[in-house]
């Protein structure tokens, strides 16, 4: 009888005979998704990885955009919150700050050019890192990698010293 004076199925029967399920299926779609997004943005040219990153969503404006755009900010923020509590004490904070970085680079044009830039130089920088790294003979690599260890464990030191006195 509601259904005929409504013309279509009223609030209260939906809610009623909802599934306890998230709406419109996202559970399945979602992991598709963004291996789907992975691919793309592994795929993309370097340099330009960001920047078309940003330029993706540009194009499909959903309903939920908002939403997802609202919390994409949310989650950056908290993961600067993060890497600026790394910062002063050992811990990942670049890895927060990259990943934060990632997820304003789909909402700022400036920021996703910014990070196809770094990645263009981190890339440069890695390289020839690692072709100097292969040129070196054992000996070298033993003593880098003990000045390395060690400057490791002075930094640890002098944070328990700054910390614990």
């Amino acid at each position: 009888m509601l259904r005929q004076r409504w013309g279509r199925v009223p609030p209260c029967e939906r809610v009623r005979d909802m599934e306890l399920r998230p709406p419109y299926a996202l559970h399945k779609r979602m992991p598709q998704s963004l291996e789907q997004q992975w691919r793309e943005f592994k795929q993309s040219k370097l340099g330009r990885r960001f920047q078309e990153r940003y330029e993706r969503p540009r194009r499909a404006r959903t309903q939920a955009s908002l939403v997802l755009r609202i919390l994409l900010w949310f989650g950056a923020a908290i993961l600067t919150a993060l890497g600026i509590v790394f910062v002063f004490i050992p811990g990942p904070a670049f890895v927060f700050f990259l990943l934060a970085g990632g997820l304003i680079a789909t909402e700022s044009r400036a920021v996703a050019r910014f990070m196809d830039w770094g990645e263009v130089k981190g890339h440069a920088l890695f390289s020839w890192s690692r072709r100097r790294w292969k040129s070196l003979p054992a000996a070298a690599k033993a003593a880098l990698a003990a000045v390395t260890l060690g400057g490791a464990a002075g930094i640890a030191y002098f944070s328990y010293w700054l910390w614990f006195g």
